[in-house]
């Protein structure tokens, strides 16, 4: 069903230009707009024909809306099959914290911090689309990877736009901000390290509590590599038990 995202992406860009233009507001926090006259007739085409392309598919229009039939599933509390797949469990959930969550959270503060930060000259569509996969990955963890490719790039254009603006600061004013870029790349960089030895040296895995290993290969620990060849061997019968982990 990922399939939407394609669409959902040209959709929000078209919608949020085509109201960038029609609100004063919004054309005031930006310095231009991008997409206005022609090109947005021409964006707003492109997402028919590609809205029309979705019924190209076995099923026809069910296949095409077959994700808003998931959407309504995913995140679903009292869905018994959606609690215990992992992947569906909502972010801020009941169940046990991974540790990939806290880093969802530093870039979930980063980004909403850098919109609020160049508020005045925020790009609405791309505000849009950060919003609807935020809603994402609140919704369900599998979710989580899809905004980070969001988030990230949206982060460091606000960060961006809000240092270009800054140019003409006083002398104070310019040089702290350089201090703090510098503080942040050398944090960012004690981060990579540090993660990179920790993943290297397995300590990742055990300070997470998960049966994985760093190389090649597989994991005995995690993958019943030998499984079906037992089953195989000694000609087990019957259905096979699923608790939905595998």
């Amino acid at each position: 069903g990922l399939f939407i995202i394609g669409p959902g992406l040209i959709f929000a860009y078209a919608f949020g230009e085509y109201v960038t233009n029609k609100m004063p507001i919004l054309r005031y926090w930006r310095a231009e707009s991008t997409v206005e006259g022609k090109r947005l007739r021409i964006l707003f085409t492109i997402l028919l024909l590609t809205s029309l392309a979705c019924l190209l598919n076995p099923y026809g229009y069910k296949g095409a809306l077959f994700p808003l039939i998931l959407f309504t599933r995913i995140g679903n509390s009292t869905n018994l099959y959606v609690e215990t797949v992992i992947e569906f469990r909502r972010t801020f959930g009941i169940y046990p914290v991974p540790f990939s969550i806290y880093f969802y959270k530093i870039l979930l503060v980063g980004s909403l911090f850098s919109f609020v930060l160049n508020v005045k000259r925020t790009d609405f569509s791309r505000f849009l689309v950060y919003i609807a996969f935020l809603y994402l990955s609140v919704l369900a963890r599998r979710n989580i990877a899809l905004f980070a490719f969001v988030a990230t790039p949206a982060m460091v254009c606000n960060f961006s736009s809000f240092l270009d603006s800054q140019k003409g600061a006083n002398v104070v004013k310019s040089k702290l901000i350089k201090n703090a870029q510098t503080i942040f790349i050398l944090f960012l960089v004690l981060i990579m390290v540090w993660l990179t030895i920790e993943v290297g040296s397995g300590k990742f895995y055990k300070r997470t509590r998960k049966p994985k290993e760093f190389g090649f290969g597989i994991s005995g620990m995690f993958y019943p590599a030998g499984a079906c060849d037992f089953v195989l061997k000694n000609s087990i019968s019957g259905n096979i038990f699923n608790d939905m982990a595998i």
